[in-house]
């Protein structure tokens, strides 16, 4: 949990590791991208507010509304990239654990059987027809069925 996609590499899943590093790559210029955007912003906010000459927007001169609206934005837009790394994170971490358990999960043809039959319904209301399945594992005697109406 501590690296993300460490877990992937643990269960030699190489191929899922560039996306895993891709996508924190770009969270995180995302996330750099929108905070420097929202300092900048924030400072000629303030700036405007105290009657102080604008830092970084002072060639365009924009009023207070327009910074405040750009303030938002880009407060909302760090926020969703911080949510998005998150999620992300926990995302990766989640596939490694169920990869893991599910290593030496096997579902072949020796262990499982199957077949689809038709089969007919009877109601209060009268006869249906429809499809049954049934899954049947070779080694056990449970019998799972599925019936489609």
């Amino acid at each position: 949990l501590v690296m993300p996609g460490a877990g992937q590499i643990y269960n030699k899943r190489w191929w899922k590791l560039p996306l895993v590093a891709s996508a924190g790559v770009g969270l995180g210029y995302l996330i750099n991208f929108n905070y420097t955007f929202y300092n900048r912003y924030r400072t000629d906010y303030q700036n405007r507010l105290q009657q102080k000459p604008l830092e970084f927007y002072a060639r365009q001169n924009p009023s207070k509304e327009s910074l405040k609206a750009a303030r938002d934005a880009t407060r909302k837009n760090l926020e969703l990239s911080y949510i998005g790394a998150f999620l992300t994170y926990v995302f990766t971490a989640v596939d490694a654990y169920v990869d893991c358990h599910l290593k030496t999960f096997n579902v072949s043809d020796d262990d499982l059987g199957w077949r689809i039959q038709p089969a007919t319904f009877d109601y209060e209301s009268g006869i249906s027809y429809g499809f049954s399945v049934q899954l049947a594992p070779k080694k056990k005697a449970d019998l799972v069925t599925w019936q489609l109406k």
